[in-house]
């Protein structure tokens, strides 16, 4: 008889961008049982929420939770507008949980703030995997998920990428399911997901994808993977030792417009651009507002080809800055 109880790390790198924005710091601290040793087969647990509120100031908030067992879907459900302190900590019972079965129990919890429609907080979901086995294994699974990169860093309304990795640390070759969830502005919240990726022991992958954002409040982008046991990701392992298998990404979405190759804002091109550029790129001067800004030849990359490029439009006729195909760029 064995059991793992792995937990969710979230890691979160964190921009920092001009905005009228607030985030509102809402965290899901943890979910715990009661008794609080692991379960094995056959045990029941009571469940709580654990919701921290890092902010000082108070509001109210709604929330969400669903339990999975290995034969389905065992409950759920959620809240709406219990009141939280400045820097208080709160607890929400979320029932019990009967491990009755060998395989896979997922619990999930999520919470927002009512009044801050425009605002996402920076941990506001948390799953917990635990997994319950009838025979003793010495090899374990390990994914971890890289760090999420966004393309363009500081995006306006369109088309903003993002990339990131998922590796095998542990000592076996394994299918997994990898979730990509993206929460926008006014609560809105749609998720991806990526079956039946075989990943070998050692092995890293990398993976990209793009998504539609517009203009209002901060999004965040979060991805996890688990183990899959069952159709369709068929794994004979279910014993795990996960210990990174979540990260998530917050950023704003800019409301401005920006003239291409105006590095310094002054709503026009000239012989400044091209210093402010030299001195971003290399002497660790302040960066284009809008970072496209500085991005002159329309390749979505800021390098030295931008200051020559600047410099040929300015001073040797040649081709205008170009937006690249960006939405709220616009060229004279």
């Amino acid at each position: 008889m064995f059991v793992n109880v792995s937990r969710d790390q979230n890691v979160t790198a964190t921009f920092s961008f001009k905005s009228n924005q607030t985030f509102v710091d809402l965290e899901v601290a943890d979910i715990v049982f009661s008794p609080d040793d692991k379960p094995k087969l056959g045990d029941t647990r009571s469940l709580k929420a654990i919701v921290k509120n890092n902010e000082n100031f108070g509001f109210s908030y709604s929330f969400n939770y669903n339990i999975y067992t290995p034969s389905g879907p065992a409950g759920g459900s959620g809240g709406c507008c219990p009141y939280i302190g400045p820097n208080e900590t709160r607890e929400h019972s979320i029932g019990t949980i009967n491990f009755n079965l060998v395989g896979k129990y997922t619990i999930e919890f999520s919470s927002y703030p009512d009044n801050y429609a425009d605002s996402r907080p920076t941990n506001n979901f948390r799953s917990e995997y635990i997994l319950i086995g009838n025979q003793t294994n010495q090899t374990y699974v390990d994914l971890a998920v890289g760090p999420i990169t966004i393309f363009p860093p500081n995006p306006v309304a369109g088309l903003v990428y993002f990339n990131y990795t998922i590796s095998n640390k542990g000592t076996i070759a394994t299918n997994a399911t990898s979730f990509t969830y993206i929460y926008g502005p006014f609560n809105s919240k749609f998720s991806r997901a990526k079956y039946c990726i075989k990943i070998d022991p050692g092995e890293t992958k990398y993976y990209w994808d793009n998504f539609s954002a517009y203009v209002g409040g901060g999004w965040n982008i979060s991805i996890g993977v688990v183990v899959e046991k069952g159709y369709p990701c068929y794994s004979e392992e279910i014993e795990t030792n996960m210990t990174n298998n979540n990260q998530t990404i917050k950023f704003y979405v800019l409301n401005t417009t920006y003239l291409c190759g105006d590095v310094n804002g002054d709503k026009r091109n000239s012989l400044t651009d091209v210093i402010s550029l030299i001195n971003y790129l290399f002497k660790n001067g302040p960066a284009p507002s809008p970072l496209l800004a500085g991005d002159a030849n329309g390749d979505k990359i800021l390098n030295l080809a931008d200051v020559t490029y600047l410099v040929n439009y300015l001073f040797k006729r040649g081709p205008k800055p170009s937006c690249g195909g960006e939405p709220n760029c616009y060229c004279t």
